[in-house]
């Protein structure tokens, strides 16, 4: 294929750090297709060179070579690999959930043992929130319906029925899809409700 081939079997290719960049959130393997839609290969001409003399790899304790009566071979193999159709590999994700929330508790005015939660930043457009008791943030993307797994609407600063030591878990969705964009959560303190 040659050192940095442009195309493979007349497809094009890219070079890219998909791979080798994968963390928790970007990937944790690549499944698919590796008989069919992968190829990989190295180059028939692999360079030799011959160093007689120096410090090729600044090495302070080798120093150099002709003065250890030394000589150094240094060969360098290009490898490549492809993926020929995307479509056949598809990536195992752990994303962390949604973030970017942060909630403020306060006293209720007019509710009897209830808090009020302030969302920060602002709602974006076309946003609304969704409010549970002691519920997990889910992932961003992740669709969550009203009503479904004990999430309401919430309109920030509403007075809700809040007990110590509950965790009260907010997410921003988008209303169109339900889609999650951002979360966060907040334990009740004693000093978050009205007594």
């Amino acid at each position: 294929w040659g050192a940095n081939p442009q195309t493979i079997n007349g497809l094009s290719t890219d070079i890219n750090k998909t791979v080798s960049d994968m963390t928790n959130d970007t990937g944790r393997a690549i499944l698919g297709d590796f008989a069919n839609a992968f190829k990989w290969g190295y180059a028939k001409t692999i360079p030799l060179e011959i160093i007689q003399y120096g410090n090729p790899d600044n090495d302070s304790e080798a120093g150099d070579l002709k003065g250890h009566n030394q000589v150094y071979l240094r060969c360098e193999l290009y490898l490549g690999w492809g993926i020929l159709d995307g479509t056949a590999f598809s990536r195992i994700v752990t994303e962390a959930p949604a973030s970017g929330l942060t909630l403020t508790l306060s006293a209720a005015t007019n509710l009897a043992g209830g808090t009020k939660v302030a969302v920060a930043p602002d709602l974006g457009a076309n946003n609304k929130y969704l409010l549970k008791k002691n519920g997990t943030i889910p992932r961003v993307n992740t669709v969550v319906v009203d009503t479904e797994d004990g999430w309401a609407d919430y309109t920030e600063n509403a007075e809700i029925a809040a007990i110590e030591g509950e965790t009260i878990a907010v997410v921003e969705v988008v209303a169109a899809t339900g889609k999650v964009v951002k979360g966060g959560t907040k334990v009740v303190a004693a000093a978050n409700l009205k007594s």
